[in-house]
């Protein structure tokens, strides 16, 4: 009879222990149900403004409301929108300076990097573009290491307008002469009339 006693004391101790992690599963589903509820009404939410921004709706007017503000579409449509909560009181940011000694101090302690550093060496004297005699740009070319002429002409292709009395004067650039020798007279519709 001992033996059917102590049997029935450890099965009893496993149920006792077992319905507690039925228990605990259920818990969880139902936190999972809520989450699941809320994503859904934030996805509805969502598509909702979605959908009118692809109907071509545009906000028309902000009003502030207690706790918030109240948006306005063009079809008169209105969607509030509720502030948070004020969060915690965030940590001061780092504070870097440069000391006297060109060291960098991270709130006010001196770390390992030097923020000055040392002088060093001349460089090489580079080498500017240029107008060559022949009207075009010469620039160094790092691959030959010589300077070359680009075959782009300095010049351009200039037109300007002067207004000379009752007529306009077009004065364009001539690329084989070099300068702006060709002119057009240019009458106004009035004198046409």
């Amino acid at each position: 009879m001992n033996k059917k006693f102590l049997s029935a004391i450890l099965f009893g101790a496993l149920m006792v222990s077992s319905t507690g992690t039925f228990v605990s599963c259920k818990d969880y589903d139902d936190d999972i149900d809520n989450i699941n509820k809320e994503l859904s009404t934030l996805k509805g939410d969502l598509s909702a403004l979605q959908a009118k921004v692809n109907e071509g709706k545009w906000i028309t007017s902000l009003a502030p409301t207690t706790g918030g503000f109240t948006v306005t579409f063009s079809d008169n449509t209105s969607y509030t929108i509720t502030n948070g909560k004020d969060g915690a009181a965030g940590a001061d940011a780092v504070k870097w300076e440069i000391g006297t000694d060109g060291f960098w101090y991270k709130n006010d302690v001196k770390t390992e990097y030097q923020a000055v550093g040392q002088a060093g060496e001349a460089g090489v004297a580079g080498v500017s573009p240029y107008i060559g005699e022949n009207g075009n740009w010469f620039a160094y070319n790092t691959e030959t290491k010589e300077v070359e002429d680009t075959g782009i002409s300095a010049a351009g292709t200039s037109t300007y307008v002067v207004k000379n009395g009752d007529n306009y004067e077009l004065h364009v650039y001539n690329q084989t002469t070099g300068n702006m020798s060709q002119s057009f007279f240019l009458l106004l519709l009035q004198q046409l009339l």
